[in-house]
Order: structure tokens, then C-alpha cells, then sequence
């Protein structure tokens, strides 16, 4: 066990994906409560800053350097600061260095390659995961955590804006949207479910009288088209680019259906129900939260799930 000074800040250190993320959260608002009286800044890749802010769990949201010139000015602003104490959920060397030249005391997994630079050590099981983070906010004397991240993360202004004007330029009810999210990068190779499916699945869909829309990361929304100009009436939501339209897409739709991925876990957050698709990776550790709000389909790749599987289970929970 570990106690933090009342006098400095709290400074996290965040891993770069969506859902590891969120995963966090759960934790800092268990430590939001034992250490009221610190300022808590949060350290993240600038696309998900939006998304953290809105939370009103940190009080400053600093975006992640990505060059070596952001990494030591970043040093210099948290020397400046008075900080007690660094949360590292991210267990990159840069995220160590940086901490160790910046922040006194310094918690984080002993997974890390350099954790010999942590002043306070964690243990980590398996692959990151709100259970895990939940372990260093225990270490930190921290109470009650959760165990999901639902209403931690709500829809701003603008997101619902964004989203609420393009469903209506595109003459959607959100009522009938069911969103897909294939994860169409060639990074996810090994969590995609085949292509021809998901065209099967989105006419299935289409013919029932609900509205397709696809989503995935910019670089994504050239294979995404593809998928929709099979099918009639089906969509791809491009809107601007930013974490916040997304949200406000997700909070006003019916229904998630997608693969183990970041979009999965945010509309879980947003306590939309889910249809998770997973093949190796292990739902138990890393599934939507609350697990039993959600449907998973786990086989052992997730080409082994089929159309009917997936059909199934759209039908339980659209009835």
C-alpha cells in the first residue's frame, strides 16, 4: 500500500487506445474520492483529450508529446507544477522517462521494461484491463471502485450537434440505427470478422427496416464504403473528425454490433446495448462492461461465428 501527498499534483499517464482508456476510469474516480484535496492532470494522446475533459474526473487534460522536442517541454511543464505523484497506466518507456524526470514518487505495473524507474510497484495480470487498474487505486488506498465504466462518459453539446444533424441530413431516425463497426484495419486483421459477412449481416438489417451505419477511424472509411454500396440504404458516419461526434452518434442509436475494439467498449460506456464478437482474446477480462448487460459471441477465431450467431442475437435484443 501506497499514500499519495495531499500536497501536488496527481499526474496519469494514459495508454494511447481508446478502450484502455476508459478502462481507466473507474480508477481515477475511486481516487477522485480518497484524494480530494489533489489536482488531478491527465496525460493522453491528443484525439482522446475531448473525451477525457468531459468526464470532469481530471481537472487539466495535457495531450501526449509525440516528438522528442514535445517529450522535454513536457518535463519542464511538470517540474513547474508541484506534482506529488505519477499514475502510469501506460507502460511505455517514454511515459517512465518522462515521469522519472518530472514527479517524485512514480506508481505503475511491474510489467514495465523500465520499472525499475517506478518508486511503487504493480502487479498486472493478462492484458491491460479495468480490473488491473482497479488493483493500483487499491495499492493507493483508494475505495469502492466500480467495476464498469457506464456514465462516466456522456455525450456533449456539439457531439450530439454533429451526430443529430447528419442522421437528419441522411433522413435517419435514430431509433432505427444500428451501428457496425468491423474494424476494417489491416491492424485488426486478427479480430475481423470476413467482409462478406458484415455485407450480409447490414442487408439483413437494411430489409427489416433498420438503418446500417458503419463506422471506423478515418483511415478506415475508404473499406467502409465498399461495404456500404453493396447495400442499400446503409451509411458510413464521416463526419469531422474528433472522439466527441462519435459519442453523440453512439449515445442516440439503438444498438452496437462490433469486434473486440475501442468503439465497443465507449458504447458500452454509453450504456447502449452491445453484440460483441470476439475469437482469441479473452471477453472475461477485456469484454463490455457490465458483462451480463451485453451479448458476446466468442468462438475460437472470429470467423468461426457465423451470420446466424450474429442474427440471433440482433433478434434478442431488438425484440
Amino acid at each position: 500500500m501506497a499514500v499519495i501527498s495531499q500536497n501536488g499534483a496527481i499526474v496519469f499517464f494514459h495508454m494511447n487506445q481508446l478502450g484502455d482508456l476508459l478502462f481507466s476510469l473507474p480508477a481515477i474516480e475511486a481516487m477522485r474520492r480518497r484524494y480530494s484535496a489533489n489536482r488531478f492532470i491527465s496525460i493522453a494522446p491528443a484525439s482522446l483529450a475531448p473525451l477525457l475533459a468531459g468526464t470532469g474526473l481530471v481537472d487539466e487534460v495535457m495531450d501526449k508529446p509525440t516528438s522528442f522536442s514535445g517529450r522535454i517541454a513536457l518535463i519542464k511543464n511538470l517540474r513547474s507544477r508541484n506534482c506529488a505523484a505519477a499514475i502510469l497506466f501506460s507502460e511505455s518507456p517514454d511515459s517512465l522517462i518522462i515521469a522519472a524526470a518530472s514527479i517524485p514518487q512514480r506508481i505503475g505495473f511491474a510489467t514495465a521494461s523500465l520499472n525499475m524507474l517506478l518508486t511503487d510497484k504493480v502487479s498486472r495480470y493478462g492484458a491491460p484491463s479495468i480490473a488491473n487498474n482497479a488493483n493500483m487505486a487499491v495499492h493507493l488506498e483508494a475505495q469502492e471502485i466500480r467495476p464498469d465504466y457506464v456514465s462516466l462518459v456522456e455525450p456533449d453539446s456539439d457531439g450530439l450537434i454533429i451526430a443529430g444533424e447528419w442522421l437528419k441530413a441522411n433522413s435517419v431516425a435514430p431509433q432505427n440505427v444500428v451501428v457496425l463497426s468491423p474494424g476494417a484495419s489491416a491492424r485488426r486483421v486478427g479480430k475481423r470478422w470476413n467482409d462478406d459477412k458484415w455485407i450480409i449481416l447490414a442487408k439483413m438489417l437494411q430489409q427489416e427496416g433498420r438503418t446500417p451505419v458503419f463506422i471506423g477511424a478515418p483511415r478506415e472509411h475508404a473499406d467502409l464504403q465498399k461495404f456500404a454500396s453493396f447495400i442499400k440504404g446503409s451509411l458510413v458516419y464521416n463526419t469531422q473528425p474528433g472522439i466527441h461526434s462519435l459519442v453523440g452518434l453512439l449515445g442516440q442509436s439503438r444498438l452496437f454490433v462490433g469486434i473486440d475494439s475501442g468503439a465497443m467498449h465507449l458504447a458500452a460506456a454509453l450504456n447502449v446495448p452491445v453484440i460483441a464478437l470476439f475469437g482469441q482474446t479473452d471477453p472475461a477480462q477485456v469484454g463490455p462492461r457490465p458483462l451480463g448487460h451485453h451479448i458476446i459471441i466468442k468462438r475460437d477465431t472470429v470467423n468461426d461465428i457465423t451470420i446466424e450467431d450474429v442474427w440471433d442475437a440482433i433478434q434478442k435484443r431488438l425484440v
